[in-house]
């Protein structure tokens, strides 16, 4: 009973920290200024008084952004640059992982079944009764595996024909 109550926990801190690590990764780190140490003056040798920080602009603070938010230009942005191949890109990409998932599903599959048919026919009566019922659920997987991607193979097929 504890062992699952510290797996609920430690899962509820994985994705707690998932959902805020892209918010923690845009914040700005702001520090004091290494020039006026964050009093906003800075004495001046040659005039002998405390002038305005140039570092600072006078606030004290300086801050960066912490993953070069401040290199992105949303002007530099332009649609019409793209040709033809980079619309096709994220399609074949999706294809390619596609066929990855059904594969390696479709084999992982027939690999199990086989297994559990070489068991069933080498079992005793009760054995015989247990595999059928493990493999009720590996067959609606299987079935649900196929029907899935060629689901999303014919959605694919579509917005392919559209493009």
């Amino acid at each position: 009973m504890k062992t699952k109550r510290i797996i609920k926990i430690v899962y509820m801190l994985i994705m707690l920290t998932i959902l805020l690590a892209p918010v923690s990764n845009v914040k700005a780190i702001v520090t004091s200024c290494p020039s006026c140490n964050g009093s906003g003056q800075k004495y001046d040798t040659k005039s002998s008084k405390f002038v305005t920080c140039q570092t600072c602009s006078g606030t004290g603070k300086v801050g960066s952004p912490s993953s070069g938010a401040a290199a992105i230009n949303p002007g530099d942005y332009k649609p019409n640059d793209l040709t033809a191949l980079d619309y096709q890109k994220p399609f074949d990409f999706a294809k390619t992982i596609l066929t990855a998932v059904t594969i390696t599903g479709v084999v992982i599959c027939v690999v199990t079944v086989m297994y559990l048919g070489m068991k069933y026919m080498a079992g005793s009566v009760e054995e015989k009764a247990e595999y059928k019922k493990t493999m009720i659920p590996i067959i609606v997987g299987m079935i649900m595996l196929v029907c899935t991607s060629t689901f999303v193979s014919i959605i694919y097929d579509i917005v392919r024909q559209l493009n």
